[in-house]
C-alpha cells in the first residue's frame, strides 16, 4: 500500500483474500503454525489500513477446510 501511496494510485477500498486455516504467521509475520491467521489478526489488519492509509478494507473471499484426509 506505502507504494500504491508513493505513486499516487487512486483507489477506496482494498480487498483481500482471508484462508486462516492455510496461515501460518500471525500479523506480525510470528510462525504459529496452521490456522494462526485469526479474527483478531484480521481485523488489525482492517485496522492499520484505515489509520495509515485513510482507506476501507473488505474480505473478497475466504475459506476453510472441510477435511483434513488428503
Amino acid at each position: 500500500m506505502t507504494a500504491l501511496k508513493n505513486n499516487n494510485v487512486d483507489y477506496d477500498v482494498l480487498g483481500s483474500s482471508y484462508y486462516p486455516f492455510w496461515s501460518t504467521n500471525d500479523n506480525n509475520g510470528n510462525g504459529l503454525g496452521k490456522g494462526a491467521n485469526t479474527p483478531n489478526n484480521l481485523e488489525a489488519v482492517e485496522k492499520m489500513v484505515r489509520d495509515n492509509f485513510g482507506k476501507e478494507f473488505v474480505v473478497l473471499e475466504t475459506g476453510w477446510t472441510n477435511s483434513l484426509q488428503d
